[in-house]
This record gives C-alpha cells, structure tokens and sequence, in this order.
C-alpha cells in the first residue's frame, strides 16, 4: 500500500477508530487494504458467475519490497532490508495464482521473478515460446 491514502469512504469508516503509529496512516491502510481485497473477491465472483473458473487464471502481485523499518508507511522491520535491497524485505511481495490445477491453499516456496510470468502464462495460454 503507497501514499497518498486512497480508499472508499466506506472502508475508511470501517477503520476510523484505528490509531495511527506515528506519520502512518494505519486507518488509512487498513481501509485501502480493505479495498483491494473486495475488489479480488469481485473479480473471483465474477469469474464464478461467468462459469469460466475451470478455464480462468487469476494471478495477483505486488510491486516491490516494503519500505525498512516502517520509514514510509509499512513496518516490514521483521525482515532485514527494504524498497531497493536485495534483502528479504526488498523483494518479498505479495503474490498468489487461483486456477485450474493449483491446489487451494497450497504453498510454493520457490522463487520468482516478474519476468518468469510471460512463459507461464504462454505455456497456459498454448503458445510455444523459443527454448
């Protein structure tokens, strides 16, 4: 979640009684935190409404690592380094796939990059790519 705070009114009032750690906006987060994960649940709805779950990939991910120590709005302080460190906390994101053939609730622990989507997603969609 980035600065400046952008949510629904409605989610900001879910969050209103929610104290602020210093400079961040932990009500504010929280609320468009809350925004993001109604939107996915939309969108998994609307996928279901359509009946196209069995043929249909869903794949969310973040951008980057957070910012160390909680200096700009999150406190990834559990893990060493940040935004721009090739530590733990610079490159661990957020990141699932729901689709056919993924077990729900299953774990991988092996490392991507954001480059490694393309091939996967031709490899889905049928097209052979170059070896």
């Amino acid at each position: 979640m980035h600065t400046p705070v952008e949510a629904r009114e409605s989610s900001q009032a879910l969050f209103d009684s929610v104290p602020s750690r210093g400079k961040v906006d932990t009500a504010g987060i929280a609320a468009m935190t809350n925004d993001v994960d109604e939107s996915i649940g939309l969108l998994r709805a609307k996928i279901a409404a359509l009946g196209i779950a069995e043929n249909t990939y869903l794949v969310v991910m973040s951008d980057n690592g957070g910012s160390a120590g909680g200096s700009r709005g999150s406190d990834v302080s559990a893990l060493k380094g940040g935004k721009g460190s090739l530590y733990e906390g610079g490159i661990r994101i957020p990141f699932f796939v729901e689709g056919p053939g993924i077990e729900a609730g299953s774990v991988s622990n092996q490392s991507i990059m954001g480059c490694d989507l393309y091939p996967t997603f031709c490899e889905w969609a049928g097209i052979e790519t170059p070896e």
